[in-house]
């Protein structure tokens, strides 16, 4: 059984690719785009080919906002701070980041005023919360990067925990995801999340392999909009075959894309051309082979437009 600490703070990563291009070290995102489509996968990762955004949208940076409001106040909680100094300092590390950002925004729910309202109303209604983040060894488990050795030889699995909870009085862990939206908070929301391949991975990561005493994952969730904040936690527990079903599917899906590698062949998926609004790459893929290059080209360095 690994340590914990050992496993989560670590000051050497392993590369995640090796030099002749096979993939060593995975994570719950390199992993849904391996599955999603093997050159998308093989764009983003082996070659790091990122197409340029204008600027990032407004749901990403309040949920940006909104994760570090949730590290400051918690890191501030274990150093004893009194309620007012956590929220006032949280709100102060990540306006000084994120407030010209929001101040921009042309989302009418996401701007400065719907943080900061999300902030007083998140401190008041959980005062007395019922989890704390877990201190191991003196260190506390917010934004921990962990490494562990896959159930695949010679392969890695990597995460990067938003916090480790306990639920006071117990020896109950659990993994805490932060989320934000717009969107209603309901089983519909909760699905976007469950089944995926982060939550398992976690799972089996920490408790399977470092021995912590993990009962699920609960997602710690945020819904912003113009004249109210509503704030919803679900948890997600698994049994052994859950796991193991996680696991199989990681293997196949390994083995698979190593051979295709192997043999210079990456499978297009097309049927994932159009997820989330539209591939980056779909121009490439839609072009001859023979003028992929320059269609690769054009979506790295994109013509100005007049908005």
């Amino acid at each position: 059984m690994l340590d914990p600490v050992e496993q989560l703070i670590e000051s050497v990563k392993t590369a995640k690719f090796t030099e002749d291009g096979q993939q060593v070290v995975y994570d719950a995102s390199s992993f849904e785009k391996l599955q999603a489509c093997h050159v998308l996968h093989d764009y983003t990762y082996r070659k790091k080919l990122i197409p340029p955004l204008k600027e990032k949208s407004p749901a990403i940076v309040w949920g940006k906002a909104w994760h570090d409001i949730r590290e400051a106040a918690e890191y501030a909680k274990i150093n004893g701070a009194e309620p007012s100094t956590i929220l006032r300092d949280s709100l102060h590390v990540s306006l000084s980041k994120w407030g010209d950002a929001l101040l921009k925004s042309r989302d009418t729910g996401r701007t400065v005023a719907t943080l900061v309202r999300a902030a007083v109303e998140y401190s008041e209604r959980f005062a007395n919360d019922e989890y704390e983040t877990a201190i191991i060894n003196g260190v506390p488990f917010i934004e921990q990067r962990f490494e562990v050795p896959l159930f695949i030889p010679g392969k890695r699995w990597s995460g990067r925990l938003d916090r480790l909870v306990r639920l006071k009085g117990t020896d109950n862990y659990y993994i805490w995801e932060c989320k934000s939206t717009d969107a209603t908070l309901g089983n519909y929301f909760y699905l976007r999340y469950n089944p995926n391949h982060q939550n398992p991975s976690y799972y089996w990561a920490l408790k399977e392999v470092m021995g912590i005493n993990i009962i699920g994952v609960v997602m710690d969730c945020v819904q912003t909009a113009v004249g109210f904040t509503r704030f919803a936690r679900y948890p997600i527990t698994f049994v052994p075959s859950q796991i193991e079903e996680w696991k199989e599917e990681v293997r196949n899906e390994i083995a698979l894309a190593d051979s295709a590698w192997a043999e210079g062949k990456l499978r297009m998926r097309r049927t994932s051309c159009m997820n989330y609004g539209g591939c980056a790459f779909r121009e490439v893929c839609g072009d001859a082979q023979e003028f992929r290059h320059n269609a690769l080209l054009r979506v790295m360095n994109p013509p100005e437009y007049d908005d």
